[in-house]
């Protein structure tokens, strides 16, 4: 791409934060991530 890794990773933090949130969130509030596939399987009902 013609960039250097400082230069990725200056302007790509925003999303690596993003991400780790995401997963945080996925991993700490599991029946949040499920109620939807919950809801349209009807498991746990």
């Amino acid at each position: 791409m013609g960039c250097d890794i400082g230069e990725t990773v200056k302007y790509g933090w925003p999303f690596y934060v993003a991400v780790l949130l995401v997963v945080a969130f996925m991993v700490f509030f599991p029946d949040a991530v499920l109620a939807l596939p919950n809801l349209v399987y009807g498991v746990g009902a």
